[in-house]
């Protein structure tokens, strides 16, 4: 258990104090974290701040104007540099109003010419105490200048106590900068600009000399303060220096309350940011520094940082408390997990006994032989109950009461290879059928060998194997311990298995008796379609077939003759090109071929078709989708058969169904009535007269007239198209005509696209369907609203869509984005399949439909739904022909086999197969497993399976289904997948002891198939023996109704007879009679 999550359900008020404690603590860190980290960005700004106003004040001192002119002077100016060198007097007149000039453009208090001696030889001063004759050539901005360096130069004046700004430039002897110095320009400013420029820019900003004294600042208290330690040697080296007056002469300095180092530093109980800036005025003590100060507490609030910090403690503090529930939540499932630990225990327990289970039902599942399913079961015994030896012990079928040994488990001496029942444990077993478990003495009866040495079994464990109270096998084990409830409960369920696999056995046996030919299978695609035309030569009824695009592939001569047409003119085309047919017909027909290859599906239905003889026939109609190797659709096949004379029996039997019961009704009477009648025709013609009674000549010639009857039986065929059927009618005869109509335009539109029309006749056919279809949908809204449909309004929506739709659709097609397809397609499927005859049926039964719609949901007949078995359907002797010409030119071994097991057709099964697979035992037990597997897939609705059989030859197969029904499997194999391994075949040729070098040379006959092809070879084998057999079904329930019609026909006769003979007066015939027996009477 997590001591924690315990700690928090024990001492929940101390964890929740913690939780606080510690959000309050990672507030404050949080809030000082955030004030550092304001605090680093307002360093960073102040000093770019203090950067940038260094800067400024050079622009305005070193690199200012009044540094530019004096140095310009010092540089081009004759007087001056004459003056410098003594050569003319001071204070001269030339030099004197340039210098005035000077100091008064640029507001300097005095500007003046040192000459080279270092003694001021002119000078101008705006307070009229000019400087002329000082000497100062101590200066450091003398000093400077001749070095040849522009300079600034702070001081505080010894006599008037100011400060003042020095600016000096050098006189140059010529008129480069490159030459010798001679003298110097100086000019002196007050210092006040600079505490102007200082001043309300920063909470703090000082320019500091080199020794660190303030000379400048925003707060003029601090003007002479000294910043750092003033320790002795410091103080006397400024006092040498003589660069501040007289200011630290008589006392001490004061020390500046503020540390400029740049940091953050306490002042005045703030915190202040501290940055430094260097001030470059080329003076020879080194460098000046601007120092700015800012209020941190002012830049960044306590405010802001409190409410920061009381965020992340309150989101700290909420974080604690789902911790804490997570905490809690935990030990009450801890808790929870502890008491179920003992059920888990057992789920464990019987999850590893499935588990046992399953791998041993696995391992059963694999076994092919009793040999292997007893080894495999006596190895899962040991695996799950430690079993160290066992036997298991099956009944033997011709002699009942023996039981033969089918394996052993690490038995050190040999077992019997019989055992009678009632013959010690394991017989008394088989004959008590319970399971026995035996604990053994200490001096037990057995013994456990082994390699280390021997031990006596804990238990024994005999137990009967079972299959719905028969009993199949027993089996023994030896186990070193006495096993549990679970253990026994295993025990009962891995027995269980082993009965059921060895019933598996028994039937792979018995079905491989019944499963006597393998498949066939195709090398070449031409070999194969050179066949399939000759195939379908024979076949009498027509046939045809498309590929991927639509367009017709081949027919045959049965269709050539119904249309009266020659396949050359039609391969290549389709139905659209057929002009043979009526528009709306190959619309229809496109439209379905299109739908029906792509969704590999199937076609049966009546439809009725125009032949080249003129007449619309009535046919059944199939088509069928194929798929090439990967399953992609391919192409369709279709045939039809001629039922006009079938339809037509069924309209005479409905028109004769009501007289078949006066027929019954008057038969007797009339039979006896015609029979005077025949006496009365006789006499008379006896006597030389004309007969008197037509019926009764007209039931002599009954018979004939029915022999020379004959119906005519004639095939034809017609490509699918958008077809009326009566069963689309609504009984309301203005919708009926519109629908008919839109069909008429839909083929139209078919026929278009297949003619390849331009797009302007496209455009215009199109229109015209846009409009029949929107005048429709408005008068069926009109009828709905007058009929009170009371989903009226959902069927305009579902109107408006289409309308839209369609509308989209003309766009796309004027503008080239798509074609004609799509939008047939949208006419087909939207318009008529899911609007027209499932939106619109929904309000049909509004309409009064009348009897004739009654009449037709009468069937004309009952039609035979029992399906013969496929051996009746078709003619044998012709299916072999067919099938061998197949298998020969493909090239693979097949085989049709009802589900009695007899073989209807066969061909080129291979000699490794028949010469040797088959005839040794046991490789002929590996071909029943393979052929029992691939039976037992079909029985469970598998519409292809492929199966590679222990022998190493793969076999295939497919079901034969006819209206529902399983007739027979259609077999193809005996081949390879690839090169065999001829390695493999080798060691079984040792293993069954065959003829080596006969049995390798048979393996490599057998051929080797593309494996992609294979559903292609089969699906066509399946399918054409579909195809005939629905034919052939067909035939014969056309026949049968034959058959019924003729029956009909004649009661009808009959009928007909009766109702003369009953018009004509049957008393006359009486006195008729007796009048001409008076006659002949002497």
């Amino acid at each position: 258990m997590n001591p924690l999550a315990k700690f928090v359900v024990e001492r929940a008020t101390l964890a929740w104090a913690l939780a606080i404690a510690l959000s309050l603590l990672f507030g404050v860190i949080a809030s000082d974290k955030i004030r550092d980290l304001r605090e680093q960005e307002r360093m960073s700004l102040l000093q770019t701040d203090a950067e940038r106003r260094s800067l400024e004040l050079m622009s305005i001192t070193l690199n200012g104007n009044l540094m530019g002119a004096i140095a310009v002077l010092g540089l081009i100016d004759d007087a001056v540099k004459q003056e410098a060198l003594g050569k003319l007097p001071a204070n001269n007149p030339k030099v004197f109003p340039v210098l005035e000039s000077i100091g008064r453009s640029y507001d300097a208090d005095g500007v003046f010419v040192v000459a080279e001696s270092g003694i001021i030889a002119s000078s101008w001063d705006n307070a009229g105490k000019p400087s002329t004759k000082l000497n100062v050539k101590f200066r450091p901005y003398y000093q400077m200048a001749m070095q040849g360096m522009d300079n600034v130069y702070a001081a505080v004046s010894l006599a008037r106590g100011d400060r003042s700004l020095y600016f000096s430039a050098p006189i140059y002897s010529e008129t480069t900068s490159g030459t010798e110095a001679i003298g110097a320009v100086v000019a002196r400013n007050s210092a006040m600009k600079l505490d102007h420029l200082l001043r309300d820019r920063n909470d703090v900003a000082l320019l500091l000399s080199p020794q660190g004294v303030v000379y400048a600042s925003n707060r003029a208290e601090w003007i002479g303060h000294l910043a750092g330690k003033p320790t002795p040697e410091r103080l006397k080296a400024i006092r040498d220096l003589k660069q501040f007056g007289n200011m630290f002469e008589n006392k001490e300095p004061a020390l500046l309350p503020l540390e400029v180092t740049p940091g953050r530093h306490p002042f005045d109980g703030r915190r202040f940011a501290v940055a430094t800036a260097k001030v470059q005025w080329n003076d020879p003590f080194g460098e000046w520094t601007l120092v700015l100060a800012e209020d941190l507490g002012r830049s960044v609030p306590l405010a802001q940082r409190f409410w920061i910090g009381a965020g992340i403690a309150l989101a700290l503090l909420l974080i604690g408390m789902l911790v804490l529930g997570m905490l809690r939540g935990q030990y009450r499932q801890t808790i929870v997990s502890r008491q179920l630990e003992l059920n888990a225990r057992k789920q464990e327990e019987n999850a590893r006994r499935e588990s046992g289970i399953a791998a041993a039902t696995v391992h059963l599942q694999r076994a092919s032989t009793l040999a292997d399913l007893s080894r495999a079961f006596l190895e899962e015994a040991h695996a799950m109950f430690g079993a160290l030896q066992g036997a298991v012990y099956v009944c033997d079928e011709s002699h009942p009461e023996q039981l033969n040994l089918a394996g052993s488990y690490a038995c050190g001496e040999p077992l019997p290879a019989t055992i009678v029942r009632g013959e010690g444990l394991l017989g008394q077993c088989a004959v008590e059928r319970r399971s026995q478990l035996l604990p053994t003495a200490q001096d037990g009866f057995a013994t456990i060998r082994s390699g280390l040495g021997e031990a006596r079994p804990a238990a024994v464990w005999l137990a009967p194997v079972l299959m719905n109270e028969n009993l199949l096998s027993v089996v023994e084990l030896a186990l070193l311990h006495v096993p549990n409830e679970a253990e026994c409960k295993a025990f009962d369920d891995l027995v269980g298995l082993l009965a059921m696999n060895i019933e598996i056995v028994g039937r792979s046996v018995h079905t491989e008796k019944l499963l006597s030919a393998t498949r066939a299978a195709e090398q070449a695609n031409a070999r194969q379609l050179a066949f399939q035309n000759a195939l379908l030569e024979t076949i009498p009824y027509p046939v045809f077939y498309k590929g991927i695009d639509t367009r017709f592939l081949g027919v045959n001569r049965a269709y050539e003759k119904c249309f009266g047409i020659d396949r050359a003119d039609l391969i290549g085309k389709n139905v659209l090109d057929l002009d043979y047919l009526p528009l709306a017909d190959r619309v229809a027909y496109q439209t379905e071929d299109e739908a029906t290859i792509a969704g590999i599906g199937k076609v049966e239905r009546e439809m009725k078709m125009p032949f080249v003889d003129g007449r619309i026939h009535d046919t059944l109609y199939f088509v069928s989708g194929f798929a090439d190797a990967e399953g992609r659709p391919a192409g369709l096949i279709g045939t039809f058969i001629d039922i006009s004379d079938m339809k037509q029996a069924q309209d005479e039997l409905v028109r004769l169904s009501d007289a078949e019961r006066f027929n019954h009704l008057a038969k007797g009477r009339e039979a006896r009535v015609l029979d005077l009648k025949r006496e009365i025709n006789d006499l008379c013609v006896r006597f030389g007269e004309a007969p008197r009674y037509a019926s009764a000549d007209m039931a002599d010639s009954r018979v004939a007239e029915h022999e020379a009857a004959d119906i005519i039986d004639e095939s034809g065929t017609r490509l699918v198209r958008l077809n009326w059927h009566p069963s689309y009618e609504s009984g309301n005869a203005e919708i009926d005509r519109d629908h008919r109509a839109l069909f008429a335009v839909a083929n139209d539109l078919l026929n278009a696209i297949v003619a390849g029309k331009s797009s302007v006749e496209m455009d215009r056919i199109i229109g015209i369907l846009v409009q029949e279809v929107t005048a429709h949908f408005a008068r069926e809204e009109g009828i709905q609203a007058t009929l009170g449909y009371a989903h009226a309004e959902e069927h305009a929506r579902i109107h408006r869509e289409l309308v839209d739709k369609a509308v989209g659709l003309i766009g796309e097609f004027k503008a080239g984005r798509v074609g004609v397809g799509p939008f047939f397609q949208f006419l087909a499927y939207d318009v008529v399949a899911r609007h027209m005859l499932v939106e619109d049926r929904k309000f049909f039964p509004l309409f009064d439909h009348g009897d004739a719609r009654k009449a037709r949901a009468q069937p004309a007949m009952q039609d035979n739904k029992t399906v013969p078995k496929l051996a009746e359907l078709v003619d044998l002797e012709e299916l072999q022909k067919l099938f061998s010409a197949f298998c020969e030119s493909v090239g693979i071994a097949a085989a049709i086999i009802d589900l009695d097991a007899k073989v209807l057709a066969s061909s080129r099964w291979q000699r490794a197969c028949t010469d040797f697979h088959r005839v040794n035992p046991d490789s002929c037990a590996r071909c029943i497993e393979s052929d029992t597997e691939l039976a037992l897939k079909l029985q469970d609705g598998t519409d292809y399976t492929m199966y590679r059989c222990k022998n190493g030859m793969t076999d295939c197969a497919s079901p034969i289904i006819i209206e529902g029904h399983h007739l027979a499997n259609v077999f193809i194999g005996q081949f390879h997948l690839g090169p065999p391994d001829l390695e493999f075949f080798r060691q079984q040729a040792r293993q069954f002891g065959y003829d080596e070098a006969e049995y390798l040379k048979a393996v490599q006959e057998a051929p080797v198939a593309d494996e992609k092809r294979l559903p292609v070879i089969l699906g066509f084998l399946s399918g054409f023996a579909r195809m005939i057999s629905s034919m052939s079904l067909a035939r014969l329930r056309a026949d049968a109704a034959h058959a019924s019609l003729r029956q009909q026909a004649e009661t009808l006769q009959q009928e007909r007879i009766a109702a003369m003979s009953l018009a004509e007066d049957a008393e006359q015939a009486r006195i008729a009679l007796e009048a001409i027996a008076k006659e002949q009477t002497p």
